[in-house]
Parts: structure tokens; sequence; C-alpha cells
């Protein structure tokens, strides 16, 4: 087993870290702005290695930055009689002429001085911003802010819109961490990485992504995560709602024959909705040139009644709830279903196809005269 202490165990990085092994190969040793000076050198007489993400990268107080990215550092190692190795958080920030930048070039200088010394291996991840789930908004997160502010209807500053950033999600980092952790890097020296699965953006292009995310419970239009960025962002946007942000209303069609709502879209895969038949009732009776489309019974038992539009052959296939089949229409092939249940059927729909008022690819038509 590995003992892994991790310094500013309460954070957003921490915390993902943490949760994300939690398993039989890791104990973890955890150290935030609470512990004592003897738990702290408690933790570092057991530690196999040493994650080391405690620091402040936003404070008002010129001093809070010394304390804990120069003082605390220097306790750091001098508490490591292990000599265990040290995985370092800094940032691409490092060489500005700011304090957080100054604090965070000093720390490392303090690490690589002790890692020379001791001969102990040091690992410095110079990171750009970090996003994901439990990052805090309205602090030291554009994204987080963005996200935040944008779920709960509340307005953003962005001053700087065409200034382009760097984002690196979380997941992504912690997936770069685990290898550490479980030595697949072999290191007997100070390594700097500063190249990661990151992304450049500006901050308009941000912003346009992150409010386009309101329009899914509305238009249900998934093209807008079609990009690796797009899905990443929208689950830290999705990661601050509340039990008042997860349930929302949708449009719903109803008539004589039932229910029908649509719930994904996209020009690429197609459209997902599901709808209702009453007892008796029909729904369909049309054909497609092109469309086609896959039918998965959840409720009920229906008929379904196809016939090829250019030579009249026809079939019936009846869908039982007791075996969950799917079943397909044919381009050219009149189709419809019917209830023949005494209660409310309720069908899946997958289209391949979105729907096109000007183009609809939908012909009505009766059966009997085909």
């Amino acid at each position: 087993m590995i003992n892994a202490l991790v310094t500013g165990s309460q954070g957003f990085i921490a915390k993902n870290f943490i949760h994300q092994n939690l398993n039989n190969k890791v104990r973890f040793l955890l150290i935030n702005k609470k512990s004592k000076i003897n738990s702290i050198k408690n933790h570092l007489s057991k530690a196999d290695l040493i994650f080391h993400f405690a620091g402040t990268n936003r404070s008002e107080k010129k001093y809070d930055f010394y304390k804990d990215n120069v003082i605390f550092t220097t306790l750091l190692v001098k508490n490591n009689i292990n000599n265990a190795p040290i995985v370092y958080l800094s940032s691409v920030k490092f060489s500005e002429n700011s304090v957080y930048g100054k604090t965070k070039k000093k720390a490392e200088k303090i690490l690589t001085r002790f890692c020379k010394i001791n001969k102990t291996p040091l690992y410095i991840l110079r990171l750009p911003n970090v996003f994901g789930k439990w990052s805090k908004p309205n602090y030291n997160s554009v994204v987080s802010t963005f996200c935040f502010n944008i779920l709960k209807n509340k307005k953003i500053e962005n001053r700087f819109p065409n200034k382009k950033i760097t984002l690196l999600y979380i997941d992504d980092l912690i997936n770069f961490l685990n290898k550490i952790l479980y030595k697949k890097f072999i290191n007997k020296k100070k390594i700097v990485f500063s190249k990661f699965n990151s992304y450049s953006i500006t901050l308009k292009n941000l912003e346009t992504i992150i409010r386009s995310f309101k329009d899914l419970r509305t238009k249900y239009n998934f093209d807008i995560l079609r990009s690796n960025l797009a899905s990443k962002l929208y689950s830290t946007y999705i990661s601050f709602c509340d039990k008042n942000d997860v349930v929302y209303d949708f449009t719903q069609k109803s008539d004589y024959r039932g229910k029908f709502v649509e719930f994904f879209k996209s020009k690429k895969l197609g459209q997902i909705s599901f709808f209702s038949i009453y007892p008796g009732q029909i729904r369909g009776a049309h054909f497609h040139h092109s469309k086609t489309e896959k039918f998965l019974l959840i409720k009920g038992k229906v008929e379904m009644r196809f016939k090829n539009i250019s030579n009249n052959k026809s079939f019936k296939i009846i869908l039982s709830d007791k075996k969950n089949n799917i079943i397909e229409t044919i381009p050219g092939y009149y189709h419809d279903i019917k209830n023949i249940s005494k209660k409310e059927a309720i069908v899946l729909l997958w289209s391949n196809q979105l729907f096109n008022i000007k183009n609809p690819d939908t012909i009505s038509i009766n059966y009997e005269k085909i």
C-alpha cells in the first residue's frame, strides 16, 4: 500500500484526486490549514510520496502568499525525514512579477534545493487554469464563475472577451497525477511538466459555450457538446446544480392519441423522443423516403403494420413489454402503431434525422389506399 501525503486536502484538486483513488492500493495522509504541527510531522514520517497541493493563489493580504507558498513549503521539506518523492502543483504564472508568481517560484526553488541535496525525485507541474467539479466560483476560476452565475441567472463580468486562456480539465489532471502515484514514471531527479491535455479558448467563446447550455433544456440540441472541451465544460456546469436546478419542465404535446415529448436532438446523431398511445388509438400512419426510426416499447402491447408503398407487400408485428424488442422502420414503407392493450402504451423513439418542418420527409397516407 502507498502512503500518499496530500497537502491542501480540502481544496478542489485534492478532493478530486482523493475521491478518484479510494481503493486498497492507497492510504491518504491528509494535511490542511487546520492541521497541527505535530500531526504534520507525524504524517510526513509515514509518507512514501508527497503531493504538495497547498498554497494561496488569491488573497488581499500579501503575507498569505508568503506564508502558504513559501513558509509552509519550507516546513514540509524540513520534516520530510524519509526523503519521500514530492509532486508539486506550481503554476504557469510562476515567472510573473506578481506576489503569487514570485512565491510559487520561490517554492519551486526550495523544493529543488532540497531534492537535489537529498537526491529525492521531484515532479513540478506548472498548471494552467484547472476547471471541473467542486471548484470554487467567484474566487479564482473563471470557468466555475461563469458556470455558476449563468446557471443561477446572475450577471457576469467579461471585461476582456478577446483574451485567450488555457484550460485543463480536472479529470485529465488526475489521470496525469495517477501516473506518478502508481509509478508510471521513473524519476531520479527533478522533472518539470508544462504540457498537458489542455485547451486554448477566448473568454468570449467560453462564455458563449456555457450560455448555450441553458438551451439544452428548451431546444434539446446536443450538438453544442460536439467537442471534448464543451462536454467537459457541461459536466462542470451541471456540477453546480442543486435540488432546485436538477428538475425542470419540458414541452409536451398531447391530443386524443396520447402524448409526445422531444428529449434529444443532434444533426449528426438524430433525435430521441418518447410518446404514449391511449388504448385503441393509432400513431404514425405515414412513410418516409429517407428517414428511419427505432421503436422501443417500454410499457403496454402494440401492433405495428408495415406496407411497401411501391409493391403493396405488407406485414404485421406484435410488440409487448414482456419482451423488450426494438423494431426499425424501413424507408419507403408505410407504418403505424396501435395500442391493443387496455392501458396507456409508452414508446421510446429514435430517428436518424431531425424533423424539418420545411422538408419533413413524413408523408401521411391511408393504409387502405396504398
